[in-house]
């Protein structure tokens, strides 16, 4: 393995010394050094290849200007820029972001606590289901939380995304449209059904009073919902007229096999998804789609760890609903029966 470059190596080939490179690459209020001998010792340095080691600058200064980014999912397309998104952010305010993945299992998100903070993380951010952080109570004087689920009274510095506010307003859209059978599909993940979408959706039927047998199918893997899986779904709800899907992958799919089956979206069935991933509006026909707005969170949940941090005082908005995106995958109810190929 490659010997890290350190600034020592930085000092002997500039033929000067340690204290006065020390001066220059950190930074330092004291550094009396001329503007030509800066240049010289950062050029150097970046010709070396040095990077400062942070943990043992933490060690002196009590920080290392890192941070641990916890993901309970990185498939979807959302939580990537969300990732991307952060380190920008942070960059920003000169901290670096490690990322960890924990699959959305409690006792790997315990480990990856662990593994960040005795790597001298300042902070963590832990992204996914409050229910399994329930272990890292311990620890929320270090970390920030931001999810989907219910706001959890018992924790400081949580940010909310409101998923189901999208999913109240998507379901009021389609009735507003004279949709009466609206059916809910949902690609499998542990505790689904308590997630704020279906528990949204179920509510939105209650109010408009759809009584609707099995109003919710779920389908392992979006592969699943193929136009076998669609005729069956039709044979078995032949009155739905609109599709509310758990994310915007599993919509493209529908909307495919739909067409070869021998049913128009609009026309015959309206579908909408969930995430307004980048390609939803250039899709064919165009993605009616749920918005979650990652980037403004990603910036609330940065304020509020720099709160935290370094003593400021922002203001942060603790949560944010998810709105609907209206294209043209969303129509009228049909009028009339289906007609399967």
């Amino acid at each position: 393995m490659r010997r890290r470059i350190t600034m020592s190596d930085v000092a002997e080939r500039v033929k000067m010394s340690r204290a006065t490179v020390s001066a220059v690459l950190g930074n330092k209020e004291h550094c009396f050094a001329s503007e030509k001998t800066r240049d010289l010792i950062r050029k150097t340095a970046e010709q070396m290849g040095y990077t400062p080691n942070l943990l043992a600058r933490g060690l002196k200064s009590g920080r290392t200007h890192t941070i641990g980014l916890i993901e309970s999912s990185i498939h979807n397309e959302i939580r990537q820029q969300q990732v991307v998104s952060f380190t920008n952010l942070l960059g920003e305010y000169g901290y670096r972001l490690y990322v960890s993945y924990s699959k959305g299992e409690p006792q790997l998100l315990y480990q990856a606590c662990d593994d960040l903070l005795a790597r001298g993380c300042d902070a963590l951010i832990i992204s996914g289901r409050l229910e399994a952080a329930g272990d890292v109570r311990n620890i929320a004087d270090k970390a920030v939380f931001m999810t989907s689920s219910p706001p959890d009274s018992r924790l400081q510095r949580v940010f909310y995304y409101d998923h189901g506010a999208g999913v109240r307003e998507a379901m009021e859209y389609l009735y507003g449209l004279g949709h009466r059978d609206i059916r809910m599909q949902g690609c499998y993940w542990t505790g689904f059904m308590e997630d704020s979408r279906p528990v949204s959706f179920q509510k939105s039927l209650r109010e408009f009073g759809l009584d609707l047998q099995d109003p919710i199918s779920i389908v392992d893997a979006i592969e699943e919902c193929s136009p076998e899986y669609m005729r069956g779904f039709f044979e078995q709800h032949p009155d739905c007229t609109a599709i509310l899907c758990s994310n915007d992958l599993l919509a493209m799919r529908i909307i495919q096999s739909c067409c070869k089956i021998g049913l128009s979206v609009p026309g015959n069935v309206s579908v909408i998804g969930f995430d307004d991933i980048r390609p939803s509006s250039y899709y064919t026909p165009a993605l009616t789609s749920i918005r979650q707005p990652f980037m403004e969170g990603t910036q609330e949940v940065s304020k509020m760890l720099m709160n935290m941090l370094e003593d400021r005082n922002e203001c942060v908005c603790p949560g944010l609903p998810s709105r609907l995106v209206v294209r043209e995958s969303t129509g009228p109810a049909r009028d009339k029966a289906l007609k399967l190929k």
